[in-house]
């Protein structure tokens, strides 16, 4: 049996649109994992890379704390470079995909900022519930985020497209690798964290992993 990645570098998967996204930052809530002291960090680096650890580590320097530095390691390693691996994959058949980067501090708890799962109370329009404010507490950022997001969800749901009905514009995942913001504002950009994730895929290939 094919694994994921193969399966869709192949273009073997179900040939279904796809909206595939994470939050800046999804590796807060794992940091306490095995990532809370430098000596941690850099023992994890060194179990899952090997002796290219150290260039990985270059990904990710410490400069601004130990926490922050796992953060962005788990939320790349962990969930944006497998969504892209799907996204890339959707490269290889008709229809389309969307990515989109989840951007608004968690309201509830700052200090996680984008945190994961904190964009489905968003997405499903709840409010703040989700993350553990009361609800109706919402400002008018988030009033207009969650407005939006269920817009584009909705119309994903019933036209197999996110685009409509006054939206700002969602471009579909392409060679420029184009994606989405969801933030304090909605903005579009190209190639998430490419730079990063271009060298990580190369110590992939070559079975540093």
């Amino acid at each position: 049996e094919k694994p994921p990645e193969a399966v869709f570098a192949a273009g073997e998967q179900l040939n279904v649109p796809l909206i595939v996204g994470t939050n800046r930052d999804e590796g807060t809530m794992f940091t306490g994992f095995g990532f809370s002291t430098s000596e941690q960090f850099d023992t994890a680096l060194t179990r899952t890379w090997g002796e290219d650890a150290k260039a990985v580590s270059e990904l990710y320097p410490q400069g601004d704390g130990v926490p922050m530095a796992a953060n962005r390691y788990i939320t790349d390693t962990w969930f944006l470079r497998a969504s892209r691996v799907a996204l890339e994959g959707s490269r290889n058949v008709s229809s389309n995909a969307w990515q989109y980067h989840f951007t608004r501090v968690n309201p509830a708890n700052p200090a996680m900022g984008a945190s994961h799962g904190s964009e489905i109370g968003y997405a499903f329009n709840t409010g703040r519930g989700l993350s553990g404010a009361d609800a109706g507490e919402e400002d008018a950022a988030d009033q207009l985020l969650a407005s939006a997001m269920i817009g584009y969800w909705t119309q994903f749901a019933t036209k197999g497209d996110p685009n409509g009905a006054g939206q700002p514009n969602w471009p579909a995942y392409d060679k420029k690798r184009a994606y989405l913001e969801l933030g304090d504002t909605i903005s579009t950009g190209n190639s998430l964290g490419s730079e990063r994730l271009d060298l990580l895929d190369q110590l992939v290939s070559t079975g540093t992993e």
